[in-house]
């Protein structure tokens, strides 16, 4: 694959990811029952907060959080980990939209200067917390890890894909979800064409290499596993081995698909417990994106958004990164910020590639939004009862919607 392909699958990845996130947004919290193509619409950021009209393209807390991993990923190839989970993580609580539980969880829990990354065992005593965090809140921005390394080689990602689920999700099926995910974009961008049957029971048998990746990690096998293992009630491989036998009861029952309703119901994507479930979700995602191939990726990605009932913006948000890899098409769809996902995936394939790429340059390390440099009001004020938002652009391209005071 020469350079410049590498890229224009890279970009359209990136691009595809946003655009199913931006399309099944809006069917997820209810505002339309089918839908085309992004639309615009009025959302309430909270309780007390007022509607504010989100242009057609505006993505939700699956594209927020993949740039913040891309931002935390320096031009050497590296992960900041740290940076990801001290300063991108926290200062996200001021700007999220549409996020889970988890997530947001762990991210509170971050700002607290005591807790290292390594040890975001968040949660009141005697409460499951994050060791019952299983969704796919990790799965759902791993890629860039992906897109910066060569995806021939899972050992050339897979280290940083499980340092990065594991900062949030202490659930197995959390961090298995964010693995398989990413053996899935790594074959569409190596063989241009999405994984199939065969090749998601390989990538369950590969989940196997997550205990050998923990100890091969200086934080994880000396800071992570034991405390995890005593409080999680079992041995790392023991729990990884029951979600591989989950995962291959739900290959088993989806069969070669045809049907993407019948593929929900194999994963239990329409089941309030486990349609947010992280393997759940990534083999739904992986699923879709196969039967997809004898699709356009607007019909695929309308698949996903018009599910209702199902997760439908993690899906297609997921299955977009995938089928975008597969062949450089760009979405004619309007997208928020378009240019600067653009911008940071072709960051992320000049580091696959060896070449020269800068590293973001966070102001301050501390846990303000002033961290991720100063922000400009765009846009009308929205004042409601007891609260104002406004949307602001940040120095370096992002848009983002924040309240004030």
């Amino acid at each position: 694959m020469t350079i410049d392909h590498r890229q224009a699958r890279i970009v359209s990845s990136a691009l595809w990811a946003a655009a199913g996130d931006a399309l099944g947004w809006v069917t997820e919290v209810g505002l339309a029952e089918r839908v085309r193509q992004p639309i615009e619409w009025m959302f309430r950021p909270s309780r007390f907060a007022p509607a504010v009209l989100l242009p057609a393209g505006t993505y939700s807390d699956d594209t927020q959080l993949r740039l913040a991993v891309s931002r935390a990923t320096p031009g050497d190839g590296g992960f900041d980990v740290e940076a990801f989970a001290k300063i991108e993580l926290p200062v996200w609580t001021s700007y999220s939209l549409g996020a889970g539980r988890g997530t947001t969880a762990a991210a509170i829990n971050l700002a607290n200067k005591k807790v290292e990354w390594f040890s975001n065992f968040y949660g009141k005593p005697n409460e499951p917390g994050y060791f019952a965090a299983g969704g796919n809140g990790a799965a759902m921005r791993i890629q860039p890890h992906v897109w910066k390394a060569d995806p021939s080689r899972a050992e050339s990602y897979a280290s940083d894909v499980l340092r990065d689920a594991v900062v949030t999700h202490g659930h197995p099926r959390g961090f298995c979800g964010a693995l398989f995910h990413a053996f899935c974009v790594a074959h569409a961008l190596e063989s241009a064409e999405a994984p199939g049957p065969e090749h998601w029971a390989a990538f369950v048998r590969q989940l196997t290499m997550i205990d050998g990746l923990t100890h091969a990690d200086t934080r994880l096998g000396l800071s992570w596993i034991r405390p995890w293992q005593d409080r999680f009630g079992q041995t790392l491989p023991a729990a990884i081995a029951n979600e591989i036998e989950l995962a291959q009861d739900i290959l088993d029952r989806i069969g070669s698909p045809a049907d993407y309703r019948g593929v929900l119901t194999a994963t239990r994507g329409f089941e309030v417990e486990t349609r947010g479930a992280g393997l759940n979700t990534a083999i739904a995602a992986a699923a879709l994106a196969h039967i997809g191939r004898n699709l356009s990726n607007e019909e695929t990605l309308a698949l996903a958004a018009n599910a209702l009932g199902s997760d439908t913006d993690t899906i297609g948000s997921m299955a977009g990164a995938i089928i975008g890899a597969t062949h450089p098409r760009l979405p004619d769809w309007p997208i928020q910020d378009r240019d600067y996902i653009v911008a940071e995936a072709i960051r992320m394939a000049r580091i696959a590639s060896g070449q020269a790429a800068h590293t973001f340059g966070y102001s301050e390390r501390d846990v303000r939004l002033g961290a991720l440099g100063p922000a400009r009001p765009v846009g009308e004020l929205w004042t409601g009862s007891a609260e104002k938002w406004q949307w602001h652009e940040l120095h370096h391209g992002q848009t983002v919607l924040m309240k004030l005071g």
